[in-house]
């Protein structure tokens, strides 16, 4: 839970390179969560037609309409990975803008921006604990890899496939917040899309006719959409993204983590019978 004084905010922009530890954690429960879809177009095959490289139907979901920036929205879920530590929740989800949220700079943002963000609260007395914001450098870092290593709630175990409490990690006295931004950071994307991998060429497929088998240097799965005009191409530009960002976190995201139930309107979504709407008067 978080304190309405946001004065205690700090930022760490980190320049550490992402690790391959989140295609293991993703299996155990971020892609459990990923993507936080709401539009029903999205590409992902059932799980009955493909098994492992495409991530499950969401479940257990809840989304906010914000009420203050219009046809903006959060999704969000409790992975239940990584910070194990009773009582302390973390929260993984995105924050769902729509194309042109932003007109700063004179940029043409014609394409939605759905940024992945995973929230740790502090191990000792969260509501007063101050909030540390972590931005991976690189750029094109994703930051939710800082979670699983030095600084996070967790390590990864040398086997790949679980993860133990990290006594030293920065949550144990501050609220953490790791980001992964520009879109096709991380697990940060504009439109979901099919995607062949090999080597380092990722190439947007069409599996309509059948999903082709994968090997050691052929993999497929889902990622953004590619067009590399669709993500900040400089560092004013990705600032103006993330501040967006920030102003629909902190007005309505924190309300979330204060109080889930406090004014909200549960609806079911018509499209996912797992998922909540909350809308706050």
């Amino acid at each position: 839970m978080l304190s309405n004084n946001h004065d205690q905010v700090i930022i760490l922009i980190t320049m550490i390179t992402m690790t391959s530890v989140l295609a293991a954690l993703s299996l155990r429960g971020l892609f459990a969560s990923f993507p936080h879809a709401q539009a029903s177009s999205a590409v992902v095959p059932r799980a009955e037609e493909v098994s492992s490289p495409f991530p499950p139907t969401p479940e257990g979901l809840t989304v906010i309409q914000s009420l203050v920036h219009p046809n903006v929205s959060i999704s969000y879920k409790e992975p239940g990975i990584c910070e194990t530590t009773p009582d302390v929740k973390s929260y993984s989800g995105y924050v769902h803008l729509p194309p042109y949220v932003s007109t700063d700079l004179d940029e043409s943002q014609d394409y939605p921006l759905n940024t992945f963000f995973w929230f740790f609260e502090s191990r000792n007395d969260p509501s007063n604990a101050p909030l540390v914001i972590v931005l991976n450098g690189g750029p094109g870092g994703a930051s939710t890899s800082m979670a699983t290593s030095n600084l996070g709630p967790c390590l990864v175990e040398p086997a790949s496939n679980s993860t133990r409490l990290n006594p030293w990690s920065w949550n144990n006295n501050a609220n953490l917040l790791f980001i992964d931004q520009p879109n096709f950071v991380g697990f940060s994307y504009d439109v979901l899309t099919n995607v062949t991998v090999r080597k380092s060429l990722i190439q947007p497929a069409d599996f309509a006719s059948g999903i082709p088998a994968q090997t050691n240097s052929f993999r497929i799965g889902v990622t953004g959409s590619q067009e590399i005009l669709r993500t900040a191409n400089s560092t004013d530009h990705a600032a103006m993204a993330i501040w967006h960002f920030a102003q629909t976190w902190f007005s309505e995201q924190v309300n979330v983590l204060q109080s889930p139930a406090a004014g909200a309107n549960e609806l079911p979504d018509s499209h996912n019978t797992n998922q909540t709407t909350r809308r706050f008067q």
